[in-house]
């Protein structure tokens, strides 16, 4: 705790205000909640009382230098005897709570805030941190950076309304020394330990439902988590610990391969948790994941225990959940929902590659059955791979989304203050519109102008967090800019927004007039499309060799490839697309046959 003369005192912010990562004042109430008319409610800070030394008497129980605790002598005590007592791990908070040496968003900078106002020269207000955003940037000598004004001609003014929201590259702040991207980091809240406690490992009884798979299935029930939302039960054994240890490698493998890309920029790792704690409960659930684990990974016949494993696995989930597909008026849950949305992933792995269509059964039961999930719920973390997955297909397959739910679901598209997450699903949700614009059947201009001004809002109203810690121009002999983000979420929201300039600027309705009356017009559009794809690589590029982060740009060469025409630049796109495609096993030989194709490479 501070002393009187170690500096001003600190009030801590609202909870509303704190929830929602903005600046409160030291009203009561504040002037956030008084203008949103809702209870000001802040809460009592508490902190534990510790003093690090070494007790010199205890040394025999004690290690020298732990934590220690100081109470006065008449410090009181509660009574415990004959009470039952309770103890909820909320380490990451007290950690916080420390180390933070406060809870006010006020004025007063933090110990951190400090170290890095003073190691970045000149200091930058944030104020000019967003208008620096309308600059470019070029490398001097010293590696300094300094911003360029953009001069542009009326033609170029009038290409893309969303050329007034953040221009290439970026930002134009003086960066530190290059460090690797940093990222989210994992919700320790959510535990895979739990699943198998109190399993016993001689009882084994069959449940409900096949399992597509040659091993026993164990009995018992899963331990408690209070952090975890409560599982509906529809039976008393559970499918885990699987005895066979090929399935077991199949479920770990959805886990350390398939999950991730869905993860990205959820802190919360939902998809990669939630999904296999409750597959620990339903057989329709460990059928799809076993199905979409087999099918990524069986393209050698690696997993020949029986014919075909992955249909085998499909077939069997696909029949478990046959009373809800061909019965619209039954109750669907969310296991049964996270299970259909696995299948249909499986679908579109399966057909990307090819011409033929996917039954529709799956489709339309996601369709009509999807509603508002409850946030952190198992259904939220299926809706939010569901999306990204027929966005990816529907880019390489050249096809609409037909994702006919979005309307009635009312997903907040506003531009109100949110965490960081939220803020990258608004513009993943934006993208989406643009793409049914792009592959509607009318090309109204008036919806371009409204998609394009929404984007330009979303980057300058973006939190200061979406700002690269880092930017570089490439080097010589080599085509995509350094720029390190400060968390996947960022990184995520950046991507997109650079999609939707992408996608605005190839599908403009006056393209093809100014193109035609002035052939410089035409070039400024193709370098804006070239320059946005290499800054998506770059993003991608600057975390790891092989990320998440790739997948976007992948869709980024999918869509805009065909536009780049020097031969050093399109092997190298062929090479991340083909190193992406490896390490989350795609077969893209129908992509990469068009990209060739519209490059004129020879076979």
């Amino acid at each position: 705790m501070p002393t009187s003369g170690e500096g001003p005192a600190r009030r801590p912010g609202c909870e509303s205000c704190r929830a929602k990562h903005i600046k409160c004042d030291k009203g009561a109430p504040c002037g956030q909640c008084v203008k949103k008319g809702i209870d000001c409610i802040r809460a009592t800070k508490l902190k534990f009382r510790h003093i690090t030394g070494k007790d010199e008497t205890c040394d025999s129980v004690r290690h020298r230098g732990e934590p220690q605790y100081e109470f006065s002598e008449s410090q009181k005590w509660c009574r415990l005897s004959g009470k039952r007592l309770r103890f909820i791990d909320e380490t990451a908070e007290i950690n916080s709570i420390h180390n933070d040496g406060f809870d006010s968003e006020d004025d007063t900078l933090s110990e951190v805030d400090a170290i890095l106002t003073s190691s970045t020269a000149p200091t930058t207000s944030q104020s000019v941190i967003k208008d620096a955003r309308n600059a470019h940037v070029t490398p001097l000598e010293d590696n300094g950076l300094v911003p360029i004004p953009v001069m542009r001609s009326r033609e170029e003014q009038s290409l893309l309304p969303i050329e007034r929201g953040q221009p290439y590259p970026l930002t134009s702040l003086p960066g530190p020394e290059p460090q690797p991207a940093l990222r989210s980091l994992p919700s320790n809240s959510l535990n895979l330990n739990h699943l198998a406690q109190n399993v016993s490992s001689n009882i084994r009884s069959q449940f409900s439902g096949p399992i597509g798979s040659i091993s026993d299935i164990g009995s018992g029930s899963s331990a408690e988590d209070p952090s975890l939302p409560e599982p509906r039960r529809f039976f008393d054994s559970t499918s885990l610990p699987l005895r066979d240890r090929r399935e077991a490698y199949l479920v770990r493998f959805f886990v350390d391969h398939i999950a991730p890309p869905f993860d990205f920029g959820d802190t919360l790792n939902r998809v990669s948790t939630l999904i296999p704690q409750y597959a620990a409960l339903s057989p329709v659930l460990l059928n799809a994941v076993l199905a979409l684990a087999a099918k990524s990974n069986d393209r050698e016949g690696k997993l020949a225990f029986f014919d075909k494993p992955a249909s085998r696995y499909h077939d069997i989930a696909v029949d478990l959940l046959e009373p809800v597909l061909s019965d619209s008026h039954s109750e669907v849950d969310e296991i049964q929902f996270a299970a259909a949305v696995l299948l249909r992933i499986y679908q579109i792995i399966d057909t990307v590659r090819a011409t033929i269509q996917a039954p529709p059964a799956i489709l339309d039961f996601l369709n009509s059955r999807v509603r508002v999930p409850e946030k952190g719920s198992l259904l939220e973390a299926a809706i939010c791979a569901w999306i990204p997955a027929e966005m990816f297909r529907s880019v390489m397959r050249n096809e609409p989304l037909n994702l006919c739910f979005l309307d009635p679901i009312n997903f907040d598209r506003s531009l109100e203050p949110a965490d960081d997450h939220v803020w990258a699903f608004r513009m993943i949700l934006h993208t989406i519109d643009i793409l049914d614009y792009v592959f509607g059947e009318t090309k109204d201009p008036t919806t371009y102008g409204q998609l394009a001004s929404y984007a330009a809002r979303w980057i300058r109203a973006a939190p200061d967090s979406f700002t690269p810690v880092f930017v570089q121009s490439p080097p010589e002999n080599e085509f995509f800019p350094e720029i390190l983000l400060i968390n996947d979420s960022a990184v995520l929201g950046n991507m997109y927004y650079q999609l939707s300039r992408v996608l605005l600027t190839m599908h403009n309705p006056d393209a093809p007039r100014l193109s035609k009356r002035s052939p410089h017009a035409a070039r400024v559009m193709k370098n804006e499309i070239c320059t946005d794809v290499k800054v998506i690589c770059g993003m991608a590029e600057s975390i790891s060799d092989c990320n998440p982060a790739h997948i976007g740009a992948s869709i980024a060469i999918a869509l805009a490839g065909a536009h780049f025409t020097i031969r050093e630049e399109q092997e190298e796109l062929y090479k991340l697309f083909s190193k992406t495609a490896t390490h989350f096993h795609w077969d893209i030989g129908l992509i990469m046959n068009r990209l060739r194709e519209a490059w004129g490479w020879s076979e």
